[in-house]
């Protein structure tokens, strides 16, 4: 749904076309609320970076910057993991039984893990610390795919304004905002109601995206 619509209901639920900048805001809240209150999985993309240049080459270390990476607004990781055939001579072959290749995965840490009880270092791991994702592979990589999930673009003065959320459920929205604004105005009673509903929504959004 374009914002222009979410500004026309949210005008009609609230009669309160004079207060554009505070529905605007409302909007934008509202989206945002939305999108974060679970790791929906439409939400979820994938970025092949390549080529990778190690850090060190001692210990197979790659870093990049997520704001100079080619990732679209960045949110949180969701996985890592080898591009598929870009390394085969890290890949095990079962030629006898045509096994599959063997994609290796990069087990997710938080920066105070990447050593283990001895004191050693961790392979094959991933973790975000600051707006740099580092990588430690057994094996030298050309290429890895990253999961992660992104943003809405919730900026209701642009064109490029872009929610599915919005979309296909544009009530969750509306109710949500258009208790922020009642919540403005001070009618306490208006936005209580309109709040209420937040949960239910929010409930039936998460049920009807199971698959």
């Amino acid at each position: 749904m374009a914002a222009s619509d979410l500004f026309k209901n949210i005008f009609t639920i609230t009669g309160r076309t004079d207060l554009v900048a505070e529905i605007a805001y409302a909007i934008k809240t509202a989206v945002l609320k939305a999108h974060f209150a679970d790791q929906w999985s439409r939400d979820l993309v994938e970025q092949t970076i390549t080529p990778l240049t190690s850090v060190s080459t001692y210990d197979n270390r790659y870093v990049f910057d997520i704001k100079q990476a080619p990732f679209t607004r960045w949110r949180q990781l969701a996985y890592a993991r080898e591009t598929p055939n870009t390394n085969p001579s890290s890949y095990s072959w079962d030629n006898s039984s045509s096994a599959p290749f063997q994609v290796r995965q990069y087990q997710k840490i938080e920066p105070d893990s990447i050593f283990d009880s001895y004191d050693r270092m961790l392979s094959n791991t991933i973790y975000l610390a600051g707006n740099a994702l580092h990588v430690r592979t057994s094996n030298p990589i050309n290429s890895i795919d990253i999961g992660y999930y992104i943003n809405p673009d919730a900026d209701t003065s642009s064109a490029t304004f872009s929610s599915w959320i919005a979309d296909e459920y544009p009530y969750i929205i509306e109710m949500e905002a258009a208790s922020m604004v009642f919540k403005m105005i001070g009618k306490d009673e208006e936005y209580q109601r309109f709040a209420a509903m937040w949960p239910e929504s929010i409930a039936t959004l998460r049920s009807n995206l199971l698959p």
